[in-house]
């Protein structure tokens, strides 16, 4: 298991890292995705009960457990919260929630950032949803 990096200001060695690696704590500068870890890379379109059983296969082999939650669920301590954003055409993306209760994302080449793409931070991953977009959150624990 990689070492987890906390915050968004900590990933300048990994800057060619993407959002699920970063949502994770999957240190490592090369773009993975959900899969790519245990040689089961999911496509874009991919089915959503595929994408979701790799996902957890993946979280479980690096030592979390892994449950769906409610964004709104207040997390314990040792637990961080991420979100699964999908659209069956485009792909998938992740977020994670920091400390403050600011969700935090990272596209490859660039730092993480807890802005959206209109620069409002983003409080809540499911506002930001418009169809076809829909997802799904979990906790994690474990994996230190």
């Amino acid at each position: 298991m990689k070492k987890r990096i906390q915050g968004v200001n900590n990933w300048e060695n990994c800057i060619n890292a993407g959002c699920y690696q970063y949502a994770i704590g999957f240190y490592t500068n090369e773009y993975i995705i959900v899969g790519d870890i245990i040689g089961k890379r999911c496509k874009a379109n991919e089915s959503d009960d595929t994408l979701l059983y790799i996902l957890k296969e993946e979280l479980e082999t690096l030592g979390y457990e892994v449950k769906e939650v409610d964004v709104e669920y207040q997390l314990k301590k040792g637990e961080i919260k991420i979100y699964l954003q999908r659209d069956e055409h485009t792909g998938f993306y992740h977020f994670l929630r920091q400390d403050n209760g600011i969700w935090s994302h990272k596209y490859p080449g660039e730092m993480p950032t807890t802005k959206d793409s209109n620069g409002e931070e983003i409080t809540n991953p499911e506002s930001m949803i418009e169809p076809p977009f829909y997802g799904w959150c979990f906790c994690l624990k474990g994996a230190s």
